[in-house]
């Protein structure tokens, strides 16, 4: 069983940024976007960065996003944590006082410019995460146009020999694995996620059209460790929005269009993403995020081979870290072989450090690829 492991360089081919030029790219599009939501969500985010501090600054500009998006996700837990803390203390202070003096003391904190600033860090961070999104929707349907494939060539070659039961696990929100995987009928978002959605499917031309085998099943399946763009929190289980996101992949049989759709999605649903923002505290609570790691940990544990590309193991990915972690004790007994390719030395160098230096490393990326089919 192979696994392919992949971060945002291998998605820099395709269009998208690395890390370091995510939100410097966002801001770009945005400032050329006709799509008055995102230009709104993204002024939102601009007026508290541009409020901040002095001291912090640093920290709202920095050229890093997992250190731009930490500090107002730390804020968000700090407002949390002290409201529940001032709400038991007025609980308890009201068996000794008048009811109306702890109300009074409540509604004077919450009334304060330090409790007033977490409020605005919070309402930032989610028109942040908002545009995000909507920068990753556009790309995905960029992607539809025909001039993509060009560009999602090495992939399309780094996923020609995987075989049934073979897994990606990805730590990017883009969907470019699975449409280069789609287009050669080898992935479904029926169950190619790690979980299977009920998903609604018809063809403009005709009503009786059967299920397409290669939709019914995913030969390969895609581990989306931080979310996707196009994914909307529907209590426990998960949305996927229907017009930009679904039917962007355009499946095609017998000549006609495929159109995929969610019956669970509405416009209500598509307020929190399922979408794990870089930063160093990660939320992965929910019960969908918890199975796709589920997923990723049982694929490790059986993997026979394991390929790296354009993943840099960041200090803020902790949760990834140990979840690669596990590899070591089976490249110690031989029982999987793992190789890190990139051409950068310092990636490398980490993941050696983490895995020891039994994996192997290769000086290259995905633009080796580009006319390179893998056996």
């Amino acid at each position: 069983m192979r696994v392919i492991v992949l971060g945002a360089g291998a998605s820099h081919h395709a269009g998208y940024p690395l890390a370091s030029s995510l939100l410097t790219k966002v801001e770009e599009h945005v400032k050329c976007s006709s799509r008055v939501d995102i230009k709104r969500d993204w002024s939102k985010w601009v007026s508290f960065r541009d409020l901040c501090p002095d001291y912090l600054q640093l920290v709202v500009r920095n050229n890093n996003p997992e250190v731009v998006f930490t500090l107002p996700s730390l804020l968000r837990i700090a407002a949390k944590a002290e409201d529940s803390y001032r709400i038991q203390k007025a609980f308890n202070g009201a068996e000794i006082s008048e009811v109306e003096e702890q109300a009074g003391m409540h509604e004077q904190y919450h009334d304060s410019p330090g409790r007033q600033f977490l409020s605005q860090a919070s309402i930032a961070l989610t028109h942040l995460s908002r545009a995000l999104d909507g920068y990753f929707l556009d790309h995905h349907m960029e992607d539809g146009q025909h001039r993509s494939k060009f560009r999602r060539k090495p992939l399309s070659n780094l996923f020609s020999p995987l075989q049934p039961g073979d897994v990606i696990i990805t730590l990017n929100w883009d969907t470019t694995a699975e449409r280069t995987l789609a287009e050669n009928k080898k992935w479904s978002p029926l169950d190619g996620y790690g979980f299977s959605k009920n998903l609604d499917i018809d063809s403009p031309a005709s009503s009786n059209l059967p299920v397409p085998d290669y939709l019914a099943t995913s030969v390969v399946r895609v581990l989306k460790l931080h979310g996707s763009v196009g994914w909307y929190t529907n209590g426990d289980s998960v949305s996927f929005e229907n017009s930009t996101y679904l039917n962007e992949f355009a499946y095609n049989h017998e000549d006609r269009t495929v159109l995929l759709t969610d019956p669970e999605y509405s416009y209500s649903h598509g307020i929190n993403q399922l979408l794990v923002t870089p930063s160093f505290i990660k939320n992965l609570t929910h019960p969908i995020l918890v199975k796709v790691w589920g997923a990723a940990h049982s694929a490790l544990e059986q993997a026979d081979v394991v390929d790296v590309w354009g993943y840099s193991l960041p200090e803020a990915d902790g949760a990834a870290r140990a979840l690669f972690l596990g590899l070591k004790t089976r490249l110690n007994s031989g029982k999987v072989h793992v190789t890190v390719h990139d051409p950068c030395n310092a990636t490398r160098e980490r993941w050696l450090h983490c895995l020891g230096d039994l994996i192997h490393t290769k000086d290259e990326g995905l633009s080796s690829l580009y006319k390179t089919k893998l056996a």
